[in-house]
């Protein structure tokens, strides 16, 4: 069965996930969050400021680390929610099973790793009578789902599944067989700046960011194999700035490395050669999705080198 999705696990009445629009707040008090992406969270901070005056049952179930983001998006963005969040957040580790009573309905949840971006997760929702997955966004391949220990019951047997909710974004046929790895993503981002740099030693690298949130790993991996702090915007810095495992290799200092990873136009290069890279996935959904492919078998996403 394939519907458009707005927020409602018809098996675990009560509940909306990834969906946070007026009306919501009519039909629910217990609301998910499989991650912090725009697209994901549209009328989060509206509905629950606007609501929890009104309904003191309200409740968030999110990640630790997406719940660390949303405060720090709060105070990016001047909205003081730190009181609510204080008293509607419940904080999941991952892979733990919690044991929920939904207005006399009993369902147990488990938040399992996305890999999609920083907090990211799919939620299992476990009932009486099925068991439910919502997948989110998520960049799981076929090898690691043996490795999802909430998926495997016992003696280590995989759990039927009654109803997956699966999010198809990509799910295209212009896409099939096209979409790279990010970890080939990576490698050839890496080395096309290892071109650019023999050719051009005090060349800069400017990487435009398609998101605020899910670059983490190519973060991590240019900081390393280059021995260089990323920049960011200010505004980069502040969303990451309690997340130990990315803010280390950021920096908001322009002048402190030759690799910076920025939205489109916040940064100038006016004085010196320079390699712009526009990693996404957007290329990849088009109608021209083959020629596209093609440019990918070169070097995985457009590069252009430009002397200005």
């Amino acid at each position: 069965m394939v519907f458009n999705f707005d927020g409602c696990i018809r098996e675990v009445p009560g509940i909306s996930v990834d969906c946070f629009t007026k009306h919501k707040f009519d039909e629910c008090s217990t609301f998910f969050l499989s991650h912090c992406h725009s697209d994901h969270m549209t009328g989060l901070f509206d509905g629950f400021l606007s609501n929890f005056q009104s309904n003191k049952k309200l409740k968030l179930f999110c990640t630790v680390v997406s719940e660390i983001i949303l405060r720090n998006m709060a105070s990016i963005d001047g909205i003081d929610a730190t009181a609510v969040l204080d008293q509607t957040v419940t904080k999941m580790m991952f892979d733990q099973e919690y044991d929920l009573d939904i207005d006399g309905f009993q369902v147990k949840v488990t938040a399992i790793k996305a890999k999609h971006c920083t907090g990211s997760c799919m939620f299992l929702f476990k009932t009486e009578c099925s068991n439910v997955l919502y997948t989110g966004d998520f960049r799981h391949l076929p090898h690691q789902l043996k490795f999802i220990s909430a998926l495997r019951g016992f003696r280590k047997k995989n759990i039927p599944l009654d109803t997956i909710y699966v999010d198809t974004t990509f799910l295209l046929g212009s896409t099939k067989n096209s979409l790279p790895t990010i970890n080939k993503t990576i490698r050839c981002i890496i080395r096309e700046i290892k071109k650019f740099s023999r050719k051009y030693p005090k060349g800069i690298v400017l990487i435009i960011r398609p998101a605020n949130l899910g670059s983490e790993l190519m973060i991590r991996e240019l900081a390393r194999v280059f021995n260089t702090k990323i920049h960011v915007e200010d505004k980069l810095c502040e969303l990451y700035k309690d997340i130990d495992y990315v803010r280390p290799f950021l920096t908001n200092d322009p002048s402190e490395t030759f690799i910076h990873f920025c939205k489109q136009g916040d940064i100038s290069a006016k004085d010196s050669e320079t390699c712009e890279i526009h990693p996404t996935a957007l290329s990849f959904a088009s109608n021209d999705a083959r020629k596209v492919q093609e440019e990918v078998d070169r070097m995985v996403m457009s590069a252009t080198l430009r002397n200005t």
